[in-house]
């Protein structure tokens, strides 16, 4: 199948709230689930990336901007996991450079 030639229903129910630009491929992305629009993506190089979404925080309606926040390092290469913890601040990333990174976001 050839994905490049396929057209969006015009009829969908679904609308995108945000586009949030991100420096290089995506590898994961996750939102926190203790402050609410809050994202964390990580990079192919193991930088993470953290984002205020503006409609995750609203909860409704579109929204025009977003903000980087901040960038994690610690991590080199592919990252295999990126995981918020459910009750505390923190984020947990492993690389293939054997590495295993905990960070407290509030801090």
């Amino acid at each position: 199948i050839d994905y490049t030639k396929l057209k969006a229903r015009s009829h969908s129910k679904m609308q995108t709230l945000e586009r949030i630009p991100h420096e290089g491929e995506v590898m994961k992305c996750r939102q926190s689930p203790f402050k609410q629009g809050l994202i964390a993506s990580v990079t192919t190089s193991g930088v993470i990336n953290l984002y205020q979404s503006h409609a995750l925080e609203q909860g409704n309606g579109v929204s025009k901007g977003n903000s980087l926040v901040g960038k994690l390092f610690g991590l080199s290469g592919e990252t295999f996991s990126l995981h918020w913890s459910k009750s505390h601040s923190h984020l947990l990333a492993s690389a293939v450079d054997k590495t295993m990174c905990v960070w407290d976001v509030n801090s």
